[in-house]
This record gives C-alpha cells, sequence and structure tokens, in this order.
C-alpha cells in the first residue's frame, strides 16, 4: 500500500512539474487528449483568449479543440479546420507532427502565428501537445524584405538603361525590358546565359568554353567589373 502511495505521489510531483514548465512558456500551449478535449492549457493560452475577447472557459480545460476549430468563424478562421485535421492526424499516428503559419491579425495590429502540434504520450494514453508561437517580427521581417524587393523590380524595369543580374559565374538570373528589346531573344533563352551571349558580343564564342574565357575577354571592362564587385562584396 505504500509503495503504490508512494507511486501516486511521484506521479502527482510529475504533472504538476509539468504543469509549471508550461505555464512558464510564453507561447500558447494545451495539451488535448486522445478525442481532441484540452485537459490543460497553460497561462499564455488563457490570457491569449482574453485579451482577445474570447471567455478562458471556452478554450480551455474540458472544451474539445477539435470542435472549437471546426466552427471557428470570422476573419482568417479559414486556417481553422486544416489545423483541426492536422490535429487528428497526429492523434491517429498518421503524422509525427504538423505546423501552419497563420495571420490573426487584431484590429490594433497585424500579427502572425505558427501552430505546432507533436505527440505526447505517457504509459497509459496519447496526447497531443498544441503550440501557437507568435512569429510576427520574423513576417514583418519578411514583408519588409519583399516590399524593398518589389520596389527595386519596379525600378529595375522600368529605367530606361540596360541591367542584367549576374552571379558570381556571370550567367544572367535577371534581365530588365530593355535589354530584351536590344537582343531580340526570349528572356528564357537568355537566363543562364552568360552576358557577353545575352549581349551578343562578338568574343563570346573565341574559346570553346564560351564568353570570358578568350584572349581579348581577359581584359574586356564588364567582365573586369562583375569580377570586381564579387571580390569586393
Amino acid at each position: 500500500m505504500t509503495g503504490t502511495v508512494t507511486m501516486e505521489c511521484k506521479e502527482n510531483v510529475c504533472r504538476s512539474c509539468y504543469r509549471d514548465i508550461l505555464d512558464a512558456m510564453l507561447s500558447h500551449v494545451a495539451l488535448l487528449d486522445e478525442q481532441g478535449k484540452i485537459i490543460f492549457a497553460n497561462k499564455a493560452w488563457k490570457k491569449f483568449a482574453q485579451e482577445n475577447g474570447v471567455p478562458p472557459e471556452e478554450v480551455s480545460e474540458g472544451v474539445n479543440y477539435l470542435e472549437v476549430c471546426n466552427n471557428a468563424q470570422g476573419n482568417f478562421s479559414e486556417e481553422s479546420v486544416p489545423f483541426a485535421n492536422g490535429i487528428k492526424r497526429v492523434l491517429n499516428g498518421d503524422l509525427d507532427s504538423y505546423t501552419i503559419e497563420y495571420p490573426c491579425f487584431s484590429p490594433e495590429k497585424e500579427r502572425w502565428f505558427l501552430g505546432r502540434v507533436t505527440p505526447f504520450s505517457d504509459e497509459h494514453y496519447s496526447y497531443a501537445l498544441v503550440c501557437h508561437e507568435n512569429i510576427t517580427a520574423r513576417k514583418l521581417s519578411e514583408k519588409r524584405s519583399q516590399d524593398a524587393l518589389n520596389h527595386l523590380w519596379t525600378i529595375y524595369e522600368n529605367i530606361p538603361i540596360f541591367m542584367l543580374l549576374v552571379d558570381p559565374e556571370r550567367r544572367v538570373q535577371e534581365i530588365d525590358e530593355a535589354v530584351i528589346s536590344l537582343s531580340g531573344q526570349s528572356r528564357s533563352k537568355m537566363i543562364g546565359a552568360k552576358g557577353g551571349e545575352v549581349l551578343q558580343c562578338i568574343h563570346a564564342f573565341d574559346d570553346p568554353q564560351g564568353c570570358g574565357y578568350g584572349s581579348i575577354c581577359q581584359n574586356c571592362n564588364i567582365r573586369l567589373t562583375v569580377l570586381n564587385t564579387f571580390a569586393d562584396g
């Protein structure tokens, strides 16, 4: 009898420790049973619900989270059903894990989250650990980079000079409309070619290896400029 009580005490202490660890996490975390019912939700999970106008008891212990996801409505709820399906597949053992990135904007700010589902089990039952991690900083950084790239591309497409984007091997990765008009070749034919071939340099094929290898190529100002640019970083 004493052995049984001791083991039960150890299990209770262990469960309490798990809860304390999950409560200390900044991510929103919940543990689901095999039916998708929430058996534990950490403080961050409940706080997020409360701050966004959802009574914590509607998405906490005793609530079936699969039903919550399947019945979600409103802006940005279209990812809820796929997320519920991912949870079910992890619980059924069809997937080792499941992740999804999704927007969750509030009236005050844009937000993005990474939803992650991983299996968890003890000697008796199987569970799914559901974690929602705020990835807004990364998504905003990606958005700024894309906006800058789009702005650069607009300039690239409209500036009235010949422009080629080349890699360290001097192969063309992108070209502007001015080059296409000059060469009379299709974009697809020029991508991957050497600059001299695209610009139809008369010395581009002096050497069997192509543009950049002939004797005259060694003093080509364009070739030297590209090499120096990559060397100088």
